[in-house]
């Protein structure tokens, strides 16, 4: 598998809280390849809020649970992902 289906699929992911984020991580990356946005999102340098294609993002998650500091923080997993490739670094072991 060389991209995930579920969240379950994931490895542990943590944000910064130090509680399980892999739901917010997935539904995320999933929101960024629904909107054809990953060339975008591994091009941003950050800038003003307001961006557009982050209020894409916000608002395409199906459960925007997140804080500013959440969202950020899953911003930048997700575009790591984009960059690393999701298949072997994010993707779950199982035993």
């Amino acid at each position: 598998m060389t991209e995930p289906t579920s969240y379950k699929d994931w490895k542990s992911i943590d944000i910064g809280y130090g509680t399980e984020a892999n739901r917010e991580a997935h539904d995320m990356y999933m929101t960024v390849k629904r909107l054809e946005l990953e060339d975008w999102l591994i091009n941003y340098k950050g800038g003003p809020s307001g961006n557009s294609e982050m209020d894409k993002i916000s608002d395409g998650l199906d459960n925007n649970n997140h804080s500013g500091f959440s969202f950020g923080q899953t911003v930048k997993l997700v575009k790591q992902v984009l960059i690393d490739g999701w298949y072997p670094k994010y993707k779950k072991i199982k035993a």
